[in-house]
């Protein structure tokens, strides 16, 4: 879940800076972002836009893609598949012993291999790798 929120200048002006860093990863990302910005969404999470922007390419992705493929912080993949398999009726919320049966690292590995998500170890970030 995204949170698109403040019209704080200060944190709009620092996200300007961060951005203008990579002016020379291509004009479409810099104009989608200054578009972005001049509407007066941020994103709380810097490190997460640019986990996203270094395995996608920067130059090929927007702020609406990072939007789509953002599936939340987790602190392993395992936890997010876990919630996953929870969410789609794999594992029982209401009987912990499916939880103990259950493999999460096989599935998230699986889900990685597959290229269904991309976990960013050093911010936790998880991706749809298909968006």
């Amino acid at each position: 879940m995204i949170v698109l929120i403040t019209t704080d200048a200060s944190r709009l002006e620092e996200w300007a800076e961060y951005i203008d860093r990579f002016e020379d990863v291509g004009n479409a990302s810099v104009e989608h972002f200054h578009a972005w910005r001049e509407d007066r969404y941020f994103r709380d999470e810097i490190p997460t836009w640019e986990a996203f922007c270094d395995y996608f390419g920067a130059g090929y992705v927007t702020p609406e893609d990072f939007e789509n493929a953002f599936r939340g912080v987790y602190d392993s993949a395992a936890d997010y598949a876990l919630e996953l398999a929870q969410d789609i009726g794999m594992v029982a919320d209401n009987y912990p012993s499916t939880t103990s049966y259950f493999d999460a690292e096989s599935f998230a590995r699986d889900l990685q291999l597959g290229g269904d998500i991309v976990f960013d170890a050093p911010t936790g970030a998880v991706f749809d790798g298909h968006f």
